[in-house]
């Protein structure tokens, strides 16, 4: 798969697509652009021009995070790109938070697969999370921790049921900070909270996410809500109805 990694200033208006990862493997550009693969298939099968851009994080904590992602886009703004977003798992609060923060790029679109809602997880998908990999959950809060074994990964990341693709995960993962994602993400009291999105949001969930298969997005100004037979790794499927919702999030984003 080739993409551009770096916007193309030659061109009046070009489309840029960046690409906000989620809670796991988003430390090098080459893993984030695993990730999106599928989604990238689709996008450039609607235009072979755009430039993808896969955003990095850097920090331990959701404010670093932020602060550094507005130093990355801020390298981009300029007045010949359309820029256009596309979100997975906790991607989704990132650009929320980084949306309402930036003033340039102007983001005209998002479109999020398994994202993360605005209060964080569901209440019933941080016991559902739980009880799929309760080891996980508390070696997490004692500071730096990835999963001990594919199963872990199988259980609460496709819902026990793919270990081929499981085994694919792990090996693109590494060891992350994970106590704050933890909080932030899933303990009442302590998630993060951002604000809704209001430009027009497409969003895609797995009807067998343990971790947002619940989620809403109450709030967002949202345009397509599609939920698909899958679990949180949905966005690393290959099936029918999946390419063909990429296809539409495609046209979605370039064709507005």
């Amino acid at each position: 798969m080739a993409v551009r990694t770096e916007p193309n200033r030659e061109n009046i208006m070009r489309t840029v697509v960046f690409l906000f990862p989620g809670t796991w493997g988003n430390d090098t550009a080459e893993r984030v652009l695993w990730w999106f693969e599928r989604p990238i298939e689709a996008l450039l099968d609607v235009n072979p021009k755009i430039d993808v851009v896969p955003i990095v994080y850097a920090g331990t904590t959701f404010g670093e995070i932020v602060c550094d992602v507005l130093v990355q886009l801020r390298r981009y703004c300029t007045g010949d790109m359309r820029p256009v977003a596309l979100a997975y798992g906790m991607g989704r609060q990132i650009f929320s938070e980084v949306f309402d923060i930036l003033a340039c790029p102007h983001f005209e679109r998002v479109a999020h697969i398994a994202g993360v809602p605005r209060n964080g997880v569901p209440v019933l998908g941080t016991l559902d999370a739980f009880r799929a990999a309760p080891r996980l959950f508390l070696r997490s809060l004692g500071g730096t921790a990835m999963p001990a074994s594919v199963d872990e990964v199988n259980r609460i990341m496709c819902s026990g049921t793919d270990e081929e693709l499981a085994e694919e995960i792990i090996r693109k993962i590494s060891p992350e900070a994970m106590y704050w994602k933890i909080a932030g993400l899933f303990l009442p009291g302590l998630r993060v909270t951002t604000p809704p999105i209001e430009i027009p949001v497409f969003a895609t969930l797995g009807l067998q996410d343990a971790i947002v298969g619940r989620a809403d997005y109450a709030g967002d100004n949202m345009i397509a809500f599609n939920r698909l037979e899958g679990n949180h790794a949905i966005i690393r499927k290959d099936r029918p109805d999946i390419r063909a919702t990429w296809e539409r999030q495609a046209k979605f984003l370039l064709e507005a």
